[in-house]
């Protein structure tokens, strides 16, 4: 999940606007680089054995971590991203 902080439109986002995109770790390190997109706070869960940002295995944390470092820590056993309805699913459900 992104916020799209440049003057300009990313994607499909304005901005101002959080957006979520599917982005390679290359095309999002670009656009953070040119203050074009910041990375929102995600929740992750720690699964393996070692503390990760300061959380033991089984607590969560939330941070901003770039993709290529969630997906190094993901396919290396340490975390999982805790997922949870999207605002909008929630307000779709609610209403």
């Amino acid at each position: 999940m992104y916020r799209v902080i440049g003057p300009r439109a990313v994607e499909n986002g304005e901005p101002g606007q959080d957006v979520e995109l599917e982005l390679t770790p290359q095309q999002e390190q670009g656009h953070v680089a040119a203050k074009r997109l910041e990375i929102l706070p995600r929740t992750y869960r720690v699964i393996g054995p070692r503390v990760v940002m300061d959380a033991k295995p089984g607590e969560t944390f939330e941070a901003c971590l770039p993709l290529y470092q969630e997906q190094t820590l993901a396919a290396s056993g340490h975390v999982e991203v805790v997922t949870t309805p999207s605002k909008r699913k929630r307000a779709d459900k609610e209403g």
